[in-house]
């Protein structure tokens, strides 16, 4: 049996000074993907994270024609979009195992005419799509299924959207309601998304930061209907926004060196000071964080948590990086999203 020896970083007394490069989020860069392809001209992605995930994103969109050029070194990718259109009326794709990929990417199809082929890894092959190709279906989409009916493979016949509204069940997933939501953006007109469930509202939240920081009108309205309390009205009143972007850094990927500062900080007197490094476009001091274990709560009502106040993007909140981490201290960025 091989044993992998780990050493404690203290050894001896010995003082660490260190700087920790923190990746771009996984989630914001692939949302960041479908939104730059939506919009009119040509965006930059500036600390993107390139992951097997974001690979196979970036792989369905030049397949769809889009041209997609990306740097892993600088950690950056190019995406030129279309206004709401895609450059090829048939394709074929493969999602791999991404399952933004897989959500994402089948929604934009089922929002434009075309006939689009797709297919997955055998562990995507496994994995719910039924809600949302229910969706899609109620929306106009025919689905031509070759295998299990509900999952992949599975052709897109669409003729484009022509109702203003639809009902997505999230229970297995909450991206198939991000999925809708973006995928809206090419009605160019509001579009309403009722909502069943309230699985990962907080990605869902997410999805509407990133939608709003693009130029995007998301708003929580009423509902009459007891069955879909959370009612979700999406509009674009000009053009997303083009230009570079930066990806906020993954902080759930920071939290296991903020918490080893929180815990090591005091083997040293004075407390070090411990930068994390977000290449290119953010750098954060940590010092003197709030760190809280504490019970897992969830709520029981299936609204988006405050959908109205959404966090500047100026700043990142790290209140929901983990279901046993309830308070961080704000870490502010040192530039904006936008150039």
């Amino acid at each position: 049996m091989e044993t992998y020896e780990v050493r404690p970083a203290y050894a001896g007394g010995r003082k660490l000074n260190a700087a920790v490069s923190v990746p771009g989020s996984k989630s914001i860069t692939n949302r960041a993907l479908m939104l730059a392809a939506l919009a009119d001209g040509t965006t930059t992605l500036r600390g993107a994270l390139m992951s097997d995930d974001s690979r196979a994103f970036i792989g369905c969109l030049q397949n769809l024609g889009f041209p997609v050029e990306a740097d892993e070194e600088k950690k950056t990718v190019r995406v030129t979009g279309f206004g709401g259109t895609i450059p090829k009326k048939e394709a074929s794709i493969n999602v791999g195992s991404a399952g933004t990929a897989a959500r994402f990417i089948t929604a934009l199809l089922g929002f434009v005419p075309g006939i689009w082929h797709l297919d997955a890894s055998e562990q995507m092959k496994k994995r719910p799509m039924k809600p949302l190709l229910r969706s899609l279906e109620t929306l106009g989409s025919r689905i031509e299924y070759h295998g299990e009916p509900g999952f992949f493979p599975f052709t897109i016949h669409s003729d484009g959207v022509k109702t203003d509204e639809v009902s997505v069940n999230i229970d297995d997933s909450s991206q198939f309601l991000s999925a809708l939501m973006m995928a809206s953006l090419t009605l160019k007109r509001p579009f309403v998304i009722r909502v069943l469930g309230s699985h990962g509202l907080s990605y869902v939240q997410m999805t509407v930061k990133l939608m709003r920081d693009f130029g995007a009108e998301v708003k929580e309205i009423s509902s009459e209907n007891s069955r879909s309390p959370l009612c979700l009205s999406i509009s674009l009143p000009g053009q997303l926004r083009t230009g570079a972007f930066d990806v906020e850094p993954d902080v759930s990927a920071a939290a296991y060196f903020y918490a080893w500062k929180k815990w090591a900080a005091p083997l040293q007197n004075p407390p070090m000071e411990f930068p994390f490094r977000a290449p290119p476009a953010a750098v954060f001091t940590l010092s003197r964080p709030t760190f809280t274990p504490s019970p897992t709560r969830r709520s029981r009502s299936p609204r988006l948590p405050r959908l109205q106040t959404v966090p500047s993007p100026y700043k990142i909140s790290a209140t929901s990086v983990s279901r046993n981490v309830t308070e961080f201290t704000q870490l502010p960025l040192i530039c904006p999203r936008w150039e």
